[in-house]
């Protein structure tokens, strides 16, 4: 009897610390996604992406016709 009442208190104590972990483990899931998702919404990976490889609209600002489209070292880098 003694042995039966062991393994029960063990089964207890793991099935409640399994069940606490994944309440946590879920209640933190789904606060991170929910912040996660309305910092992400509306935000386009691709942007980040051809931004590395397009003249960034702002370049135009700093063309000169007489020069040839001549733009300064900051905005070639850029």
């Amino acid at each position: 009897m003694m042995r039966i009442e062991g393994f029960h208190v063990i089964f207890c104590f793991f099935f409640f610390f399994f069940l606490l972990f994944f309440l946590c483990f879920s209640f933190t899931m789904l606060v991170l996604l929910t912040v996660f998702s309305f910092t992400v919404d509306g935000f386009d990976f691709n942007d980040v992406r051809r931004s590395r490889y397009e003249i960034p609209e702002t370049a135009f600002l700093y063309q000169r016709p007489a020069l040839g489209g001549f733009k300064p070292l900051p905005v070639l880098l850029w």
